[in-house]
């Protein structure tokens, strides 16, 4: 795993149902992030540190977040596109109604995929 890159990435609707998620590595991340989603403020995009080692990056937008967790040299502008290009075809392949009746990891199947492939490309084209 390089020092800049993107490792763990997730969905979730109303700061508390994960839709999808994916992650390459291991560790205590995914519980640290259903907290940090509970907490997240609405209709935001921000970044901030985890720790001096790891930075979550997230947009919040119509109920829905969309977030990842990458190291410090990572630069935001780079995680941002990740987010946008994500939230772009997580949209194009799922309408409003759908995102907001679906339970606990619904997408994870169809989905998972596109998370992974996109942050593969995320650490060469970004």
């Amino acid at each position: 795993m390089s020092k800049k890159e993107i490792f763990y990435s997730l969905i979730a609707r109303n700061r508390k149902t994960v839709l999808v998620e994916y992650t390459p590595v291991h560790g205590n991340f995914q519980q640290v992030t259903r907290t940090i989603v509970s907490k997240l403020k609405p209709n935001t995009r921000q970044s901030y540190d985890y720790s001096s080692t790891y930075m979550f990056h997230y947009i919040n937008e119509n109920n829905t977040t969309f977030l990842c967790l990458a190291h410090a040299g990572y630069k935001p502008e780079l995680a941002y596109k990740y987010l946008d290009d994500i939230k772009s075809k997580f949209e194009a392949q799922y309408d409003q109604e759908t995102i907001h009746s679906s339970i606990d990891f619904a997408m994870n199947n169809r989905f998972r995929s596109v998370l992974k492939n996109r942050m593969v490309m995320s650490q060469d084209l970004f």
